[in-house]
């Protein structure tokens, strides 16, 4: 068996065992507890930061709104209004033909003039009843 002494001096030993562990712990939450109070601060900092800049963008989106608009108005007071009146294409055929051809088409140059006739535009040689040669077409 263990003499008192004995369990006196063990028992003082795991006290002292104890109250270093305490105070190690004691030193460990200190730290966290500061590096917690670092971080508030750091994040008061970065949100204070943060106001700043959304300010700042929503303050330049109203400038870029507003110039915009302005460019928009003068897009639109320098725009001019042109009408242009569309040019009423000449269209010839053969006398013995029921085919129209522009007046550049190489089919309409072989039609000799005695045989030549002016149809007007694509659009009365249509009424007419004439067909579209292939330079009249568009695709």
């Amino acid at each position: 068996m263990i003499s008192l002494q004995q369990f006196e001096n063990n028992v003082a030993k795991s006290f002292e065992i104890a109250k270093g562990d305490v105070e190690e712990l004691y030193q460990h939450v200190y730290f966290v507890l500061k590096q917690m109070e670092e971080l508030r601060q750091e994040n008061a900092t970065l949100a204070a930061e943060v106001a700043k800049l959304n300010a700042k963008v929503q303050s330049n989106s109203k400038k870029v709104a507003k110039s915009t608009v302005a460019m928009k108005t003068v897009k639109k007071s320098t725009k001019k209004k042109t009408t242009r009146k569309k040019a009423t294409q000449k269209v010839v055929s053969s006398k013995t033909s029921n085919k129209v051809h522009d007046t550049s088409c190489p089919f309409a140059k072989n039609i000799k003039n005695s045989n030549k006739v002016i149809v007007g535009s694509k659009n009365e040689a249509l009424r007419k009843g004439y067909k579209l040669c292939s330079c009249l077409t568009v695709f």
